[in-house]
C-alpha cells in the first residue's frame, strides 16, 4: 500500500485497531500479559478482558504504539511516508505535513526506528565486507592568520581522512542482490571484524569479498576470500570487488546528508537500522508497510518518556552472539593457486560462479 491508499483506508482509530488485532492475533485475541486466550471483547474502548488473569488488554500494549499521545492515523501515516522515502526523511519534514509538533514527531520516528531494528545472521553466497566513515569537516580550534602559516604547517594541521580520521567507523556486510548488516566499531581491529563476521556470515557456505586492509587478513583461516587491491587493480577485476557495498554507502551517506544534515553518533545506530531495513526491503515495495507492521507489534518499545530505554547502541546490537563451537576454520591446506586465486570444493558452486 502506498501513502494515499493508507489515508483511506486507516482514517479513525478504529480502523487501525481492527488491522492491528488481525495482524497480531488473527480471529481470537490473546491476553498480553498471560497468553490465555480465554478472553472476552470490551467493544466501547476497543480493549479485551482476560478471564484467567483478570486484566483488560488492548493489541497495543507491548508495541511501539503504547503509550503514544499521536493519533494512530497519523502514526500510520508517518510510518507509510518514512518507509518510502529511500533517503530518508527528516523529523521537521513530517511535523509539517502531518500539523503535529516536532517533539512529538521525532519521539515517533525514533521508536519506528527501534521497530526496524534486526540481527541477520546468516549472509551467505558471495558477501563483500567493506568500511565507511561517518561525519563532517572538524571544526576551526582556534583563528589563526593564513599569511603567517607556512605551507609544512598547514599540511600537518589538516584533518586525516580514510583510515586514519577521527570520524564514527562503521563495517558492513553485504550479500550480492541480497541483505547488508552495519554497524559501529570503537576501532576497526581484526578482532572487532572477526567477531562481526561471525555474528553475521554463514562461513560454510559464503565466499568473502574485500580490499586489501590488514584486519581481513584474519578471515582466511574461517572462510574463502578474495581480495581487490584499488591502488594495483582499480575498483575491480572482473567479479572480484566491493561495488555493492559501496553502493550501499553511497545511499547512506547521501541520505544523511540531504535530509538530516547532522546526526549524533549517540543515536547513529538506529538511523543505520533505517537505512538498512529499507535496503533489504528493496525488492517488496507493496509488502513493505505489512511487513513492517507485523514486526512493529512483536517489538518492544526501546524509547520511553523521550529517552532510549538504554543506550541505542546497546539496543541495535544486544542480540549479537557467536558461540564458539559453531565456528569451524577454513582448511588452507587444500588452498592452490596463490592468494586471490584459491578453490574449496562447495555444494552450491560458489567459487565456480565467481570465475563465470
Amino acid at each position: 500500500m502506498n501513502t494515499y491508499q493508507i489515508s483511506k483506508k486507516f482514517q479513525t482509530r478504529e480502523d487501525c485497531i481492527n488491522y492491528l488485532e488481525k495482524l497480531r492475533w488473527g480471529k481470537k485475541p490473546i491476553c498480553t500479559y498471560c497468553g490465555s486466550n480465554n478472553t472476552v471483547s470490551i467493544e466501547s474502548e476497543n480493549r479485551h478482558k482476560c478471564y484467567n488473569c483478570g486484566t483488560t488488554f488492548s493489541v497495543l500494549i507491548g508495541t511501539i504504539f503504547e503509550a503514544s499521545k499521536l493519533e494512530l492515523p497519523k502514526f500510520f501515516m508517518l510510518i507509510s511516508m518514512m518507509l518510502s522515502a529511500k533517503g530518508g526523511i527528516s523529523a521537521s519534514q513530517l511535523a509539517r505535513d502531518l500539523g503535529i509538533t516536532l517533539k512529538s514527531t521525532w519521539f515517533c520516528t525514533m521508536k519506528v526506528r527501534c521497530a526496524m531494528i534486526e540481527t541477520i545472521t546468516d549472509l551467505h553466497s558471495v558477501v563483500e565486507a567493506d568500511e565507511s566513515y561517518l561525519g563532517g569537516k572538524p571544526r576551526k580550534k582556534s583563528n589563526y592568520n593564513l599569511a603567517t602559516l607556512s605551507a609544512s604547517k598547514m599540511q600537518t594541521n589538516r584533518p586525516q581522512r580514510g583510515r586514519g580520521t577521527d570520524k564514527v567507523k562503521v563495517a558492513g556486510m553485504i550479500e550480492r542482490d541480497g541483505r547488508v548488516a552495519v554497524k559501529i566499531l570503537d576501532k576497526l581491529t581484526a578482532q572487532n571484524l572477526l567477531k562481526m563476521l561471525r555474528n553475521n556470515v554463514s562461513e560454510e557456505d559464503a565466499v568473502l569479498m574485500t580490499d586489501d586492509f590488514k584486519s581481513y587478513n584474519s578471515f582466511d583461516e574461517y572462510v574463502e576470500r578474495f581480495v581487490i587491491s584499488h591502488s594495483s587493480e582499480g575498483f575491480a577485476k572482473g567479479k572480484i570487488h566491493v561495488n555493492t557495498i559501496e553502493g550501499f554507502w553511497s545511499i547512506l551517506k547521501n541520505g544523511i546528508k540531504g535530509n538530516y544534515k547532522a546526526l549524533s553518533k549517540k543515536y547513529l545506530p538506529f538511523y543505520l537500522a533505517e537505512f538498512s531495513y529499507k535496503y533489504n526491503r528493496r525488492n517488496l515495495p507493496s509488502l513493505k508497510f505489512e511487513s513492517f507492521m507485523k514486526d512493529a507489534l512483536s517489538e518492544h518499545k526501546c524509547m520511553v518518556c523521550m529517552h532510549p530505554e538504554k543506550e541505542p547502541s546497546k539496543i541495535a546490537y544486544s542480540i549479537e552472539k557467536a558461540p564458539k563451537s559453531n565456528i569451524k576454520k577454513f582448511n588452507t591446506a587444500n588452498s592452490i593457486a596463490g592468494k586471490n586465486r584459491r578453490k574449496f570444493t562447495d555444494k552450491k558452486g560458489i567459487i565456480r560462479r565467481v570465475y563465470e
